[in-house]
């Protein structure tokens, strides 16, 4: 930024440059259009173009310096130190600040031949597409004994004198600044492998070591040595103990799929005026899929019962584990001396105590002796252990709908469903209803919901497909709520998909799943034990009637047996509550007698799932 710029011209590494050097420079006035260009990876084709090496002198010029001599190190800055320090894994920051070892840095006004190296590297520059702005380390290459932070000095300059044009830059209170961030827009990929063939020689390797050894020295910082690579950190070690809470974890962890450290990026990244923007272009239909893969592997092992009911029973195993330990940890756990009727004191003197007149006299009552606390020991027996719920019936209220006010498709391929809705909403129209449709209820049968014993692997609709359908569906509503049963693990994959199609994620909704026994469900998954199912909630457009803050966003209730639905249904039936909560969110979307059909969608209907007043249900055969 222009901070650093100005500190670096101001600094005593910076080069002296003043108005002088105009007059050595030749009469260039190329005018160029301000270039905006990305540039992911530095250019292959710059390692053919590497600083030649200077031929060694013990006498230098005045406006040479070695930077790597013993008393320049012990000044160098933070700045230099990390440009030192990445040399082998980004060369274009090492080449902003610092040359080849061995070489002398110049300062000082440019000369008529660096200017003209300087400007042939400039139109090379341009006519490859690339941006001036980032790189200036690799451009710096083409001109012998200058650093990447001179290049760029020196371009302003231009710039400032008028010999160069640049639109991202202007003049502000008499200071050339940088006006614009340019955007940026595909372009040639550059690409550049390690620092060249003159670091591998035993002179340059050498004062690798020395410098190494400099650093080390003046500034304390421990540097990897000429040679090193970039290496992944060792996994940390596991205490061994015989504990038998950590052998049960451990059990845990092993029946668990491990998945391996996603390697680290390339030697060239991204780098930005001098520092480094970690940047890449995302892949989402690979990432898509590797997800999936991963996903299907570690369920692999799942399909066999004995080792799914192992796996459970080894987590029962634990939580009783951890109950217990809970339990122990509220008790006192002060160890108390046994009662001892052994005296532990002194001798006392014997206490008279008269007798009691009941022996001699009837009818004198017995006197009543308490025995000591210490001396009675109190047993709770605990009531009887039990699991279950506990049924209790409402009163029977039948709800009854009119089978006029709801239409059911049932359809071979839901690609048909955008056909009859188009047919739908042409035919029953009112111009004082705002969207022919306010709500979308969908439940997708992704490629996630893959074969692990509940579903069959049928499923196969993917993030693209989810998109046509959900495109020419939203086509009919101007303004509502679109809501979408989704796994897990594919989240943010959909809230990107439905804003790209100017649906705003608002709100989600989860079922918490119980089994008949009372207890959470405990399904595998790779981090936690999937026991829920998500709702996201997304809004398109305003000026529509809604209900907040009158259902909650969590709904407890038991699934359904899998024989139930797996012959008919592609995903299992979804709680009654959710119908409910639309319902009472949007009021108005119900069933209308002006058009006679209500305006709530549902794709991919459950067949023996409820018929509710003002919903349009396509249900999808399950071949």
């Amino acid at each position: 930024d222009d901070e650093e710029i100005d500190e670096l011209e101001s600094s005593d590494d910076a080069m002296d440059l003043d108005n002088d050097f105009m007059d050595v420079a030749t009469n260039s006035t190329i005018k160029e259009e301000s270039f905006e260009v990305k540039l992911e990876h530095i250019e292959s084709e710059a390692s053919a173009d590497r600083r030649p090496k200077s031929t060694s002198s013990s006498l230098l010029d005045e406006s040479e310096e070695d930077i790597f001599t013993r008393e320049n190190i012990e000044k160098w800055q933070a700045a230099r130190i990390r440009a030192w320090s990445c040399r082998h894994t980004v060369p274009d920051c090492y080449y902003f600040r610092l040359l080849l070892p061995g070489e002398t840095k110049r300062n000082g006004p440019w000369s008529s031949e660096e200017h003209e190296a300087f400007m042939k590297r400039y139109k090379e520059w341009i006519s490859n597409g690339y941006r001036l702005g980032s790189f200036w380390g690799i451009f710096s290459l083409a001109i012998p004994h200058r650093v990447g932070y001179q290049c760029m000095g020196y371009y302003r300059r231009l710039l400032a004198s008028g010999k160069l044009k640049d639109d991202s830059y202007a003049f502000e209170n008499g200071k050339l600044k940088l006006v614009g961030k340019r955007q940026p827009y595909e372009t040639k990929t550059l690409s550049v492998e390690g620092l060249g063939s003159e670091w591998e020689t035993e002179k340059v390797k050498e004062l690798e070591k020395k410098v190494d050894a400099l650093i080390q020295e003046f500034h304390g910082t421990h540097l990897q040595g000429a040679t090193s690579k970039r290496t992944s950190k060792p996994a940390p070690k596991v205490k061994s103990t015989t504990s038998k809470q950590t052998a049960q974890i451990g059990k845990l962890i092993r029946r668990m799929a491990s998945s391996p450290l996603a390697s680290s990026p390339s030697v060239s990244r991204l780098e930005s005026e001098p520092e480094i923007a970690d940047l890449r272009r995302e892949n989402w239909k690979k990432e898509w899929y590797d997800r999936l893969t991963e996903y299907k592997e570690f369920l692999e092992p799942y399909l066999d019962k004995d080792v799914k009911m192992a796996h459970w029973h080894a987590k029962q195993e634990w939580r009783r584990g951890l109950t217990t330990t809970e339990m122990l940890l509220r008790k006192d756990m002060t160890i108390k001396p046994a009662f001892s009727l052994i005296a532990n004191h002194a001798p006392e003197a014997p206490r008279i105590q008269q007798t009691s007149l009941s022996r001699f006299f009837t009818g004198v009552k017995k006197p009543k002796i308490d025995t000591p606390d210490d001396l009675i020991s109190y047993t709770r027996i605990p009531g009887e252990l039990y699991s279950g719920v506990k049924q209790i019936k409402p009163l029977s209220r039948i709800v009854q709908s009119d089978p006029f006010k709801t239409l059911y498709f049932e359809l071979n391929q839901i690609d048909d469903a955008t056909t009859l809705l188009n047919g739908i909403c042409r035919s029953t129209t009112n111009p004082f209803i705002q969207s022919s449709i306010e709500c979308v209820l969908a439940d997708p049968p992704w490629e996630f919901y893959v074969a692990d014993g509940k579903n069959d692997g049928q499923c196969s609709l993917n993030l693209e497909q989810f998109r046509s359908i959900m495109e020419k569906t939203v086509r009919h509503m101007s303004a509502g709520m679109i809501f979408v049963w989704t796994h897990k693990l594919i989240q943010a994959d959909v809230v990107r998909t439905m804003y790209e199609i100017d649906c705003k994620y608002v709100e989600n909704l989860v079922w918490f799943k119980k089994s008949v026994n009372n207890v959470h469900l405990d399904d595998p998954s790779p981090f936690f034990s999937s026991t829920k199912e998500i709702l996201l909630m997304f809004k398109k457009g305003d000026g529509f009637e809604m209900r907040h803050q009158r259902s909650p966003d969590v709904i407890i209730d038991f699934e359904k047996p899998r024989q139930e639905w797996i012959e008919d249904e592609f995903t299992e039936p979804k709680p009654t509550a959710v119908y409910e909560m639309i319902e009472t969110l949007l009021p108005k979307a119900g069933y209308d007698p002006s058009i006679n059909r209500g305006r709530l969608l549902e794709l991919w209907a459950k067949k023996k799932g409820p018929r509710r007043e003002g919903w349009i249900a396509f249900h999808v055969n399950k071949s």
